[in-house]
C-alpha cells in the first residue's frame, strides 16, 4: 500500500524574450498514520494534498482579486490539477468523492 505521494510540478515560464524557463517543484504528502477507510482519515489527507497542491504551486498573493488577474486564473489552475492528479494516483474512492464534492 501506498503511505506516501510526490506531488510535482511542471511549468514553463515564458520571459518577454520568449525563452523559456523549466522549473520543477515538489512536495511529499506521507499519509501512513492515517485511517484511510474512514472519513476523518481521508479528510486529513485531503487537506494536506490541499496544503502540498498550493505549495508546488507557489505562493500566490493576489488569490482573492476580484476579478481575478490571469496569474491568479494560472495559479488556481495550476492547484487544482495538481490536486487531481495527486487523488488520482492514490486512487481511494472516499477520497475521490471528497474531491469530486469540494
Amino acid at each position: 500500500m501506498k503511505t506516501t505521494i510526490l506531488l510535482t510540478l511542471f511549468m514553463i515560464i515564458f520571459s518577454t524574450s520568449a525563452a523559456a524557463d523549466t522549473v520543477n517543484s515538489e512536495v511529499k504528502v506521507t499519509y501512513a498514520e492515517l485511517n484511510l477507510q474512514n472519513e476523518a482519515g481521508v479528510r486529513v489527507l485531503y487537506k494536506r494534498l490541499i496544503r502540498a497542491s498550493k505549495a508546488v504551486c507557489g505562493e500566490n498573493e493576489n488569490a482573492t482579486l476580484l476579478p481575478p488577474s490571469s496569474v491568479v486564473r494560472d495559479h488556481r489552475s495550476c492547484v487544482k490539477e495538481s490536486l487531481s492528479n495527486a487523488v488520482s494516483q492514490i486512487d481511494n474512492p472516499r477520497l475521490t468523492a471528497i474531491h469530486i464534492s469540494s
